[in-house]
């Protein structure tokens, strides 16, 4: 996010007499917000569905997330069919994150678009 924004912004803001700090938060920060959020969200959603790392972690399973347990299910023949359902489950909340954050990201291009 910090690459794509252009430095005559920033110089702008400099030479109608704002200072480094009032140009990082008045200039700087709302440009860099979508893309800290779709950081966030994707990171989270990554996290979400990980096990390698959750299995090494975690030392109770009331604090696991959703992965661990599908794991947890899908060890026995008679937890196939919750673990299979978590699983779906855990596939539409990625699905849901990553849309929620396209279309977050589309809205506030445009909107910056229209500013421009």
């Amino acid at each position: 996010a910090l690459q794509q924004m252009h430095v005559s912004l920033e110089e702008a803001a400099e030479n109608l007499g704002a200072g480094k700090r009032r140009t990082i938060q008045r200039i700087v920060v709302p440009l860099m917000a979508g893309g800290i959020l779709a950081g966030f969200i994707t990171s989270f959603m990554t996290a979400a569905v990980e096990l390698s790392a959750t299995i090494m972690l975690t030392t109770s399973q009331t604090d696991a997330p959703m992965s661990y347990g599908i794991y947890l299910y899908m060890q026995s023949a008679a937890g196939r069919g919750p673990g299979a359902a978590l699983g779906m489950l855990a596939v539409l909340i990625v699905a849901l994150g990553a849309y929620l954050s396209h279309r977050f990201l589309r809205s506030r291009a445009t909107a910056l678009d229209q500013q421009i």
